[in-house]
């Protein structure tokens, strides 16, 4: 298959000072994608997968995404509030075996309001936002059970707000303490036919959109109403704690420590975990790497001693349901190394 795009994109932003703190930023893209797909199919696919010989589609998407920022700035903090609209294009579904429904373009409509500041002659920065996003028409991507690859669907819509707040605190010389984190609730508004996959095996109360079970082996396709349910790989927690020391070692070095710690609570890797046995889902875990390095000053040569995931976490970066089953990937384990560099 091939995807041929043309696109054009004009864009323009200025800004207003209304007094000497207050400034107002108006902006605007308007977005035009032209994309055309041409797929060529050999006799063999025509019975496995109900094939035709050529599918030719073409569709031209079109998005107009303003931005508007109020900012009330002094010397140490700034406060803003923004709204702003964004849009990933449309497209096609490859392989095509046949014609299809092209994606819509997915929109987001974006409200955030919050302030940046500092204090203590600049030893500490903080930073706070309270944010709204209206998804519509958002692109999920799910596992075809016909061919096993992936493919994707428009949802109906979506809703994400919640709270983020960043602190940096510098202690003494050399020592810096950063925090942050996010609470958040991202759900879909309305999803009413999502692609979920049902065990052949056994019956899947309170998803009436399984077939029937046929006692054989893995999963078939379903459709479930997910309105009100997370949108994959959105935790609703999520925070980070850091400790860096840099302190000098000789005359023309210089050395530094970093402690790292983030943590994740649980979350679906696809819409619904993907379906009634829920295997689609990461439980919450803590991460936490450590580094000392040590550096040339002015000279740029630097090497640092590293290890990744310090406590041994388990968690996975990827668990797909499919028609085949279910497959996780499982994140590195504890990782240490070396890196060496040189600048100039």
């Amino acid at each position: 298959a091939k995807v041929k795009l043309a696109s054009i994109s004009p864009y323009a932003e200025g800004y207003d000072k209304l007094t000497d703190n207050l400034k107002l930023t108006v902006g605007g893209r308007y977005n035009i994608d032209r994309k055309k797909l041409r797929a060529i199919n050999n006799a063999a696919a025509t019975p496995a997968l109900g094939a035709v010989p050529l599918v030719v589609q073409e569709a031209t998407f079109r998005n107009f995404t303003p931005r508007v920022v109020l900012s009330h700035e002094t010397p140490r903090a700034t406060v803003y509030a923004s709204y702003s609209k964004g849009a990933k294009s449309g497209g096609f579904n490859t392989p095509a075996f046949t014609q299809l429904v092209e994606l819509k373009p997915e929109t987001l409509e974006s409200f955030e309001a919050g302030i940046k500041a500092n204090g203590l002659n600049g030893r500490i920065r903080v930073s706070a936002a309270a944010f709204l996003y209206n998804y519509k028409d958002i692109q999920v991507s799910f596992v075809d059970a016909a061919t096993g690859g992936v493919r994707a669907e428009n949802a109906a819509s979506a809703r994400v707000y919640g709270l983020e707040l960043n602190a940096e605190l510098r202690v003494a010389e050399g020592l810096t303490l950063s925090a942050g984190g996010l609470m958040e609730r991202a759900r879909f508004r309305k999803f009413p036919s999502a692609a979920i996959f049902c065990p052949r095996s056994q019956p899947s109360p309170g998803y009436p959109g399984c077939p029937t079970p046929t006692g054989a082996p893995g999963f078939a396709n379903g459709v479930a109403d997910l309105s009100g349910e997370p949108l994959p790989r959105a935790p609703d927690v999520s925070a980070f704690g850091s400790i860096e020391y840099e302190f000098p070692v000789g005359a023309d070095w210089e050395g530094s420590f970093v402690l790292n710690n983030r943590y994740t609570s649980g979350y679906n890797f696809s819409a619904g975990a993907g379906g009634p046995l829920g295997f689609s889902r990461q439980k919450g875990y803590n991460l936490m790497s450590a580094s000392l390095g040590l550096a040339q000053i002015d000279k740029g040569f630097d090497v640092r001693f590293f290890v990744d995931n310090l406590t041994k976490a388990r968690y996975y970066d990827e668990v797909p349901s499919s028609a085949f089953g279910i497959a996780g990937t499982a994140a590195a384990p504890r990782t240490y190394g070396v890196t060496a560099g040189y600048s100039f």
